[in-house]
């Protein structure tokens, strides 16, 4: 055994399909080299934690959200949650709402059964938690209106155990080409027919899938963090920014707009929240703590969105 700190990082799927726990090590290079070959959630991160000398456990819950393998962990990184870009009906809205609380009491629980619980939590909230703004969000200001808000501010409800440290990651729009905003762009983008999303104003304040996950490692690693740290790169774009970013790396036209009016046909209230309201949020929380962004600027983020981790 090296005398390693181990991170217990919880993910489940995307579609919702969950399996039972299963621990995975990486303790060597050989090791970090086969998982990098082998595609996994949660793979980006888990990587940067080898880099980080930081070995690490994934154990997917099941249906019951039982926990497991707490006992002698160091840190959570709690990042469970099903994706919410769906029609937003009342029944869907609430299954969200209970799945989120479900997954973050029974952490809670778990914890306070543990006689030395882990030092660290990490729980990946979003910057969904202050609605719609358009002056930079920081990290004191209440959590605003709407449905993101609502998933947000479940997840980041106490209790946890008075000596652990516990920081609530608000996410920005994580760019990847393999999942998320980026993903659902592309086919209209690669056909040559994207174009800005309803007046292409609307800030988005976005942040590449490599910084995502080199700042959930500098939050695991920064002992003076704590509380809600906004995950942002430091330069918002305008969603026509986005569009003509994308559009230009991918050398096709930014020439076909999608209106507003079509969006909330098409999408509903979802639509409006996720895809036509701005979302202007300050990094300099984390900043300030010393984090260094590899691609602080569109250009370059877009660049590796199409690159693999």
């Amino acid at each position: 055994q090296t005398p390693l700190a181990r991170a217990l990082l919880n993910e489940h799927f995307e579609g919702g399909v969950l399996s039972e726990p299963v621990i995975a090590w990486v303790r060597t290079e050989a090791e970090r080299r086969a998982a990098m070959a082998t595609p996994q959630p949660g793979q980006t991160l888990t990587l940067q934690l080898v880099a980080s000398t930081v070995a690490y456990a994934i154990p997917r819950l099941g249906g019951t959200f039982a926990w497991q393998g707490l006992t002698g962990a160091d840190a959570i990184i709690h990042l469970a949650g099903r994706n919410i870009a769906a029609r937003w009906s009342p029944s869907f809205k609430q299954k969200m709402l209970t799945e989120r609380a479900a997954g973050v009491t029974s952490l809670q629980a778990a914890l306070a059964s543990l006689p030395n619980p882990p030092k660290t939590v990490i729980i990946a909230s979003a910057i969904g938690f202050y609605g719609p703004c358009t002056s930079p969000a920081t990290e004191d200001l209440p959590h605003g209106q709407g449905f993101p808000a609502d998933i947000c501010k479940v997840l980041e409800a106490g209790p946890y155990p008075p000596q652990t440290r516990v920081v609530f990651a608000r996410i920005g729009v994580v760019l990847h080409a393999s999942g998320g905003a980026l993903a659902k762009m592309l086919p209209a983008f690669y056909l040559g027919l994207g174009g800005r999303v309803g007046s292409g104003a609307q800030t988005i304040s976005w942040i590449a899938r490599t910084d995502t996950a080199r700042a959930l490692v500098h939050l695991l690693n920064t002992q003076a963090l704590q509380g809600p740290v906004n995950i942002v790169a430091p330069m918002p774009v305008t969603q026509m920014q986005l569009a003509q970013a994308l559009a230009a790396h991918l050398y096709r036209p930014c020439l076909l707009p999608l209106p507003g009016f079509a969006v909330n046909l098409m999408f509903g209230e979802m639509g409006q929240a996720l895809l036509l309201e701005p979302c202007h949020v300050s990094s300099s929380k984390l900043e300030a703590s010393g984090f260094s962004f590899t691609h602080p600027q569109i250009k370059t983020a877009m660049a590796a969105a199409f690159t693999k981790d």
